[in-house]
């Protein structure tokens, strides 16, 4: 069991932009096997929003790139991207 200072350093962590997607992810599995109790669910929550954040700021980081190897192969490459998140589904 996790202790709830634990958990409150592992949100800190989160809040600071320590970590890793890899081990923010790696994090989010671990807490699935736990008891769902009020601090894992809200390190949950904490997480999911990190992860959107960081979603959010790398597609804004992709439009970038870009602006550099053109808007037509950036969405070849989304497309490629896209397929391969189909693929992922069916898994």
């Amino acid at each position: 069991m996790v202790s709830g200072m634990l958990l409150f350093m592992y949100l800190g962590n989160l809040n600071t932009n320590s970590m890793g997607n890899s081990d923010i992810i790696r994090l989010y599995k671990q807490l699935e096997d736990m008891e769902q109790t009020k601090e894992v669910l809200q390190l949950k929550n904490q997480i999911k929003e990190t992860l959107y954040q960081n979603l959010r700021m790398n597609f804004l980081e992709l439009t970038s790139i870009g602006r550099v190897l053109g808007y037509d192969e950036l969405q070849e490459e989304l497309v490629k991207a896209i397929k391969l998140l189909e693929l992922q589904k069916e898994v």
